[in-house]
């Protein structure tokens, strides 16, 4: 059984877990795209019953021939984006949407504005250092909301923070952000709102 975008329905995380629990051999996929709603409503997330997988856009190799680095630079590598008549167009549809969806009607941030100068910011730290205060300068914005848009965008499962460590005591742990849903849409976000 396949359900998408469990979190716009997350009583069916306890229906889910029920049938798990009465051994019909029926298996689930359930996708979605916010932990952060089904958290809010404090609803069974299926530990232990679960396998939690993840689904970045496109890879280089999964495209073979059909890759092309302008393209995937300019509009990323999401399938909806990539398979569209008009991939601009969709690009800046789904960053508008996604932002008023998402984040704003979520209230999940006070200023859309700054979450989308923060979002144009952050998608030039692609896979390199992310410096919190650094993006905080550029943005003009507190490095306290700066941390919490980066929360924002994990739990929205469009970025997530890779832990460097090295072997030495002496460095600091460094952190690298990757977007793979918004690499290039920073870029287009503020044009949208």
């Amino acid at each position: 059984m396949v359900i998408d975008e469990v979190q716009k329905v997350p009583d069916i995380l306890s229906v889910a877990h029920s049938l798990i629990e009465e051994k019909r051999g029926i298996q689930f996929i359930l996708t979605g795209s916010s932990t952060r709603k089904l958290r809010r409503v404090g609803v069974d997330l299926l530990a232990g019953r679960a396998l939690l997988k993840h689904m970045p856009p496109f890879f280089a190799a999964e495209l073979g021939n059909g890759f092309n680095l302008q393209e995937a630079l300019d509009l990323g590598l999401l399938p909806l984006v990539r398979g569209a008549d008009s991939p601009q167009e969709t690009l800046k549809t789904y960053v508008g949407m996604y932002l008023k969806e998402e984040v704003q009607a979520e209230g999940l941030v006070r200023q859309v504005g700054d979450f989308a100068r923060f979002l144009e910011v952050i998608s030039f730290s692609y896979a390199a250092e992310l410096v919190l205060s650094n993006i905080s300068r550029e943005c003009n914005i507190s490095r306290k909301t700066i941390e919490n848009y980066v929360h924002i965008l994990q739990d929205l499962l469009l970025g997530y923070t890779l832990s460097v460590f090295t072997k030495t005591d002496s460095r600091s742990c460094i952190r690298r952000i990757s977007l793979p849903a918004f690499k290039s849409l920073g870029r287009c976000a503020d044009r949208t709102l």
